[in-house]
């Protein structure tokens, strides 16, 4: 029996890759990727040998599905430090050039007084303190992030990646539970 979809789903080399990482209890597909790896069914198509072991479409778009959500989570991982040096570096103060004094770290002031000679005064910028440049704050969204990855604010936002869902029917039928369901929680 010839199935397009399950063919096409993905290189074989990925697939017993992603059939090696099943949970133990799922007995099919064990057993599928045993077949996959037995010299006697060298010349059986996938979906042949998806077939003899009673692995459905669904079923093997769904082991195709969790490998890759989980090969994600592992590449998000491992990325996530630098994520969060560049976050902390985007909440930090920045210095800028003071627009008040534009840099100089002095203003100048002409002062009349009756009966005397115009006088030019010279002092600190009341903005900058003298130095010429102040710290802005950084970005706000990192800062409301960075303090709430650290625990430091009262609601916190969980995200449930889900990685073990019931088996769908197809995935036309996982599409529209997904967009049903809630990702994103607030604890409160």
């Amino acid at each position: 029996m010839h199935n397009a979809f399950i063919e096409t789903l993905c290189k074989t080399d990925e697939l017993k890759i992603a059939l090696s990482q099943v949970d133990p209890a799922n007995v099919k597909a064990h057993q599928f990727l045993c077949d996959m790896l037995n010299p006697l069914y060298a010349k059986w198509t996938t979906s042949q040998l998806a077939a003899r072991n009673g692995v459905s479409p669904s079923a093997l778009a769904d082991i195709w599905r969790r490998y890759n959500l989980s090969h994600t989570m592992i590449m998000l991982a491992k990325h996530a430090p630098k994520v969060a040096e560049h976050m902390a570096k985007e909440a930090q103060y920045i210095p800028v050039v003071c627009q008040r004094c534009d840099g100089w770290g002095k203003i100048s002031k002409t002062e009349f007084v009756e009966g005397e000679q115009a006088q030019r005064l010279e002092k600190d910028c009341p903005h900058c303190g003298g130095t010429g440049v102040y710290n802005s704050p950084g970005s706000n969204d990192a800062r409301k992030l960075m303090y709430s990855t650290l625990g430091l604010t009262q609601n916190k936002l969980v995200v449930d990646f889900n990685l073990n869902p019931p088996a769908p029917e197809s995935i036309i039928d996982e599409i529209e539970r997904a967009t049903l369901e809630p990702v994103f929680e607030r604890i409160e």
